[in-house]
């Protein structure tokens, strides 16, 4: 059985630098999900950063440069989830 996966994601600039977080919920429960595998790539698909969620489904990203990017989020028996953003 596959499980959706909601992908909530916030920004906050820091000076000139940019920071992209979220936290990864389960779409019907809200629960947070650890350890799935969040990729930030950029617009031409190479992985500029990668990380797992924490214990409580949170993540950043810190100094991000400015630019499109798209971020993925994945997790074994989970349908991966993409977003397309602008930092």
């Amino acid at each position: 059985m596959i499980k959706a996966v909601l992908l909530v994601v916030a920004y906050a600039s820091v000076e000139s630098a940019q920071m992209v977080r979220g936290i990864v919920l389960e779409d019907h429960s809200g629960a947070p999900v650890p350890a799935a595998s969040i990729k930030l790539k950029s617009a031409n698909g190479t992985t500029l950063k990668e990380m797992d969620s924490e214990r409580n489904g949170q993540f950043a990203f810190p100094d991000v440069p400015a630019g499109e990017f798209v971020l993925s989020v994945g997790k074994s028996n989970y349908a991966t989830v993409t977003a397309r953003m602008t930092a």
